[in-house]
């Protein structure tokens, strides 16, 4: 019989992989193939998908204040107040109504009334 690993988690591994072949009735040999190929692409460079040292965490850069802003008309930078400023301004501006004539708001009451009437009738208008 082949020599067991001395690595301690390795060897109850290998052990646990070995008793689950025996009892499907596998070749040992492919087993041991599998589990030192597994070792070796798992043991060869475990910290390959951690981030650089010197990148600062999402969680950190989440919490941080934001104390300058940018112009939404020519995107100059601004101070927190005047950025304050400017979007109440621009909320402001956005409040106008748009006027449309009687005949109009008529219309649109029909076609949505018509759509309506489509979608729950049979009938083709």
């Amino acid at each position: 019989m082949q020599e067991r690993p001395k690595v301690p988690m390795l060897a109850a591994v290998t052990e646990t992989v070995m008793a689950s072949l025996r009892r499907f009735g596998l070749h040992a040999a492919a087993a041991v193939g599998w589990i030192g190929g597994s070792v070796l692409i798992l043991g060869s460079c475990p910290a390959a998908s951690l981030p650089p040292a010197d990148d600062i965490p999402e969680e950190v850069l989440r919490n941080q204040v934001v104390l300058d802003g940018r112009s939404a008309i020519d995107n100059s930078e601004l101070s927190p107040t005047e950025y304050a400023e400017l979007q109440a301004l621009l909320e402001d501006s956005q409040e106008v109504t748009p006027r449309v004539s009687p005949e109009l708001q008529r219309l649109i009451l029909l076609l949505k009334l018509r759509k309506i009437l489509r979608s729950v009738t049979p009938l083709r208008f």
